[in-house]
Order: C-alpha cells, then structure tokens, then sequence
C-alpha cells in the first residue's frame, strides 16, 4: 500500500511540473511574440530617423556647396580688390 501512494505522490508532482512548465512555455512564447513586435517597432523607427539623418545631410551638402562658391567669390573679388589698389598706387604697372 506504500508503494502505491508513494507512486500516486509522484504522479501527481509530475503533473504539477508538467503544468508548471506549461505555463512557462506559454510565457515564454508570449516573450517572445512581444520581443519580435518590439523589434518591428524599432526598425521602423530607425528607418525614420535614418531618412532624417539622410535629409540632414542633404542639407548640410547643400550648405557646404553654397560656402565652397562664397568662398569662392570672396578670393575673387579680394584679387580685383588688391589689383585695383595696386595699379591705383603705382605698384605695377600696366
């Protein structure tokens, strides 16, 4: 009779670690599930700010365009300038 209860005993924390690790099963997939819409989430907000860094640069391409041809234009007009005050003063001739 011993031997009988004590394997009813077992049997029944067997089904109890088998209803138990059910659970953790069922909350690890739910884990999961979350993680992988997180990571969809994420993505999607990183192809935003990746598109804004990209608009970004743009901008910033056109800035340094714009500088390169002022800079430009000041070396010019600076060399008129210069020219213009040299040839007024004698320095050179022509």
């Amino acid at each position: 009779m011993k031997a009988h209860k004590l394997n009813n005993n077992h049997g029944e924390r067997i089904a109890v670690l088998e209803t138990n690790m059910s659970n953790v099963i069922v909350g690890l997939n739910d884990i999961k599930h979350e993680i992988r819409l997180m990571n969809e989430r994420m993505d999607k907000r990183f192809d935003l700010v990746e598109k804004r860094f990209d608009s970004i640069e743009k901008r910033f391409d056109k800035i340094e365009t714009r500088m390169w041809q002022l800079f430009i234009a000041s070396i010019s007009a600076c060399s008129t300038l210069f020219y213009l005050m040299a040839h007024a003063n004698k320095w050179i001739g022509s």
